[in-house]
């Protein structure tokens, strides 16, 4: 695995943490497949900090504790 490409991924997901592998790729500049390697291999706790839910279920809790 190419780390300078690791490092520069995981720098870019520190400053933009909701970009996905096809963003990251673009931005950096390189093919997608290799970003969207490193997001599922070495990454893969990364995106799901973003601070949003993840279900609906989560989103009616939310809405009916915040009254």
């Amino acid at each position: 695995m190419n780390t300078d490409l690791t490092a520069r991924v995981k720098l870019t997901l520190e400053r933009f943490p909701r970009y996905g592998y096809r963003r990251l790729a673009c931005v950096l500049g390189e093919n997608r497949k290799p970003i969207q390697r490193i997001l599922q291999l070495k990454l893969a706790g990364a995106q799901a900090t973003a601070g949003l839910p993840t279900s609906r279920q989560t989103l009616a809790v939310d809405h009916l504790t915040a009254r």
